[in-house]
Parts: structure tokens; sequence; C-alpha cells
């Protein structure tokens, strides 16, 4: 069983084959002229776009060069790494794709590849042992979240979990207009041109090398993330997946993505999301829970968070109605048979006036609610103008109940027990 030092060793002296290789190869050509394309602002209201360019480091020549004459063939500094890799526990056909073009990638990532400086060397390679000997890789999960006023500046939920202002070097990666690998979907479309306006879903976790990829565990946070924020506040956001990645093994030579080149949308009929500090604080403190929640096996506020997202998203009123009532019969109806919509609005009426308010108002809104989804679920008209008005009092009494749920931190069934107390007094 070989140990890191070996695995260093040999992972070094196969980069620096590939690098007096290329040198060869290419000499000038070492070199390119980048230019990418992002929305800067031109005024206090306005945007366009623009060209930059900078000289850098010719990563797609360096990569290509190896894939189309050194991957192949059987130098002995590749030989040997395959082996060590080998008897390292990584099976022989994830060598080349999971582990060599990843660590070329890796050091074709660093500022100056060719010159081996020895700080940002030893990162490359410590990460790499970590996945060959520990078995342990980092996966990394970025979403474009358009619409979003960080008032408050980025926010940390979490190590490797935090949303951010867009980086200068993305805006370069983003809207090189060569861009190599990996392609974005909307790449060519000019109303899709990345912006210094975009903030970043971030979320970097290491966890143990898995054969699927991305793994779930990256997934479901990604949703739990986007969710939380859908819970804190009604806003309109837009979400481009901008994909996961992992650093080595299957997978991590490219990008995996949901969707095409529309952004999904969260909150549609919401106004413009402001993140102020005393929403950030109140994502930060409730994030564990929620997170837990949402990647959970059985929770009673997971499928109605969810729902509030989907509803949040959907085109038509009917759809979003539909939607929010899942959600929140999931929390009001549990142990009703009969007399549906009287309950449902009592209990909703009774927990949103819980410290005080004006129930029957509630009640009339919720009931009238619970009429319009019957009407829907049933093929009766609706008149258009009701929809909306169920829409939006629909979508408001699933969140202010799943947060009123969520405070009290008790079973589902002890709650609805201490409503129905409540209304009998």
């Amino acid at each position: 069983m070989p140990n890191r030092d070996m695995v260093a060793e040999a992972a070094l002296q196969f980069l620096q084959v590939v690098a007096k290789t290329a040198k060869a190869e290419l000499g000038k050509r070492a070199e390119r002229i980048q230019r990418s394309e992002w929305m800067v602002h031109t005024s206090p209201g306005g945007m366009s776009s623009k060209v930059f360019e900078r000289k850098v480091f010719n990563v797609p020549a360096v990569s290509m060069m190896y894939q189309a004459t050194l991957m192949g063939s059987d130098f002995p500094e590749q030989k040997r790494l395959t082996e060590v890799l080998v008897a390292a526990g990584i099976a022989m056909e994830e060598t080349r794709y999971g582990f060599l073009l990843p660590l070329l990638h890796r050091w074709l990532e660093l500022s100056n590849p060719f010159a081996f400086e020895e700080g940002a060397i030893s990162r490359v390679l410590e990460e790499f042992c970590n996945a060959v000997i520990d078995k342990v890789v980092l996966t990394g999960s970025r979403d474009a979240v358009l619409r979003l006023d960080l008032a408050c500046g980025p926010v940390l939920l979490e190590e490797g979990i935090s949303i951010r202002p867009i980086y200068e070097n993305e805006l370069w990666e983003l809207g090189d207009v060569d861009r190599f690998w990996p392609p974005l979907p909307f790449s060519s479309m000019p109303f899709n041109i990345p912006s210094e306006d975009w903030r970043i879903l971030d979320i970097q976790m290491r966890h143990t090398l898995e054969r699927v990829h991305p793994p779930e565990v990256i997934e479901v946070t990604r949703r739990a993330a986007l969710t939380a924020l859908s819970l804190v506040s009604p806003g309109y956001l837009q979400v481009f997946d901008l994909g996961r990645k992992a650093n080595y093994g299957m997978g991590s030579v490219g990008t995996v993505r949901e969707g095409g080149p529309t952004p999904r949308e969260l909150g549609r009929r919401g106004g413009c999301y402001v993140m102020d500090a005393e929403m950030a604080q109140r994502l930060k403190s409730s994030w564990g829970r929620v997170r837990a929640i949402m990647t959970s096996e059985r929770h009673h506020l997971r499928i109605p968070a969810q729902r509030l997202v989907d509803g949040g998203s959907r085109y038509r009123e009917d759809d979003a109605i539909i939607d929010y009532a899942i959600g929140l019969e999931a929390l009001l109806m549990r142990g009703i048979d009969a007399e549906l919509s009287y309950r449902f609005a009592l209990r909703g009426a009774t927990a949103l006036t819980w410290n005080g308010g004006h129930k029957s108002e509630l009640f009339n809104q919720l009931r009238d609610f619970y009429e319009v989804r019957s009407n829907i679920v049933h093929g009766s008209y609706v008149d258009p103008t009701r929809l909306g008005k169920a829409r939006s009092s629909g979508e408001k009494a699933l969140r202010d109940i799943w947060w009123w749920l969520f405070n009290r931190d008790e079973s589902l069934s002890q709650t609805m027990s201490e409503i129905d107390q409540r209304i009998l007094e």
C-alpha cells in the first residue's frame, strides 16, 4: 500500500513531464489572450455588456496537448503514477478520467503552473493524496442568484456554505467567449451574460469518494439552501444552475447541471428580495435546523417547505394554489376526516392568532382559500381575481404557519392537540 509521500512524488514527476513536453510543443502558445464579456454598471439604474481582455496561461492548449499526445502513451511517469493509484485501491478504469486528467486540471488552475512553486504545488499534491489515500474528495456547487440584494454583505451559513457576491475571477471564467470547459448552457445567449450583480450560492463539501456524482449530500444541501431563502422572505429570485463538480473521482471531468438556459424562478409573485441584517441573522440562526429538516427521511415540516418553494415557481395560479394547499393540509389536517374546510380554516386561524389578531378575518381567508382549492381539483371555474387572492393568501399562510410550528419545535400531533384545546376554550 503506497503512502502519501509515494503518491505525491509520483504525481509531481508526472506533472513535471507534462510541463516539459508542453513547453517544447507549445512554445509561445503557452499563453493566450482571454476575452470575456459581462454586464457592468453604466449608470445608477443601467447596465450594459463590456468585453475585457487579459493575457493568461493557455490552459486549453496544455490540456488538449496532453489528451492528444500523452494520455494514450505509456510514458514511464504516467505508468508509474497509474500503478501507484491501483495499488492504493483505485480501479484501473477510473485512473485516467478520475485522477490523472483531474490532477492535470487542478495543476493548470495555478497562476503559474510551469513555476512549480513549493507552496502552490504542495497544495495540489496534498489534495490529490487526500483523494487517493484517504478517499476524501471535494465537491463544489454554485448557483447564480439574480435579483438578490445582499444589503448585509456576504452570508456564511456554515463552513463551506455561503451566499456572496460574484468574484472577479468568476466573471472572467463564466464570461469567456472562447470557453474551453465546461461549456455553459446559456453562454451564447446575450440576455444571460454574467453580471457584476450576480450573487453566488457557493457550496464546498468534503466527503467520502463515491461512484455516483454528484453525491446526494450535495444535491439535498443545495436544495435546502434555496428552500431556506424562500422561507425567510417572499421576495422574487431567479436562479441559474452553474453546476456541481468534484475535484477527483468519476464525474470530476465535466460539470453536472439541471435544466437549460432558462433560470428557475422562486417567489414569482414576490417583490424585491433584500437581505438585510435582520433577515441574514434569521437565515443563519435557523439554517442548522432547516437543513436537518430538508435532508431528513421523515419530518412533518419538510414537504410543506418544499411545496412553498414549488408554488413560488409556478406560472399558473391554480397550480400554485394546489401546492400551497398540499403544504397547509400536511400541517393542519392531521387526524381530521370530516368537515375539512371548516377545521382547516379554524385550526389555521387559531395558529396564526396564537398571540393575538383578527381570528375571524383569517378564518374567512383560509376557508375561501380552501374552497378555491376544492373548485380547482374538481374542475370548476374560478374567477381569475379570486385565484390571485387565493394564491397570495395561501402562500402567506403556509409560510407563517410553517415558521410558527418551526419555532414551537414540537411534534405535529402535540401542536394540533394544543390548537384544538385552544379552540374549545
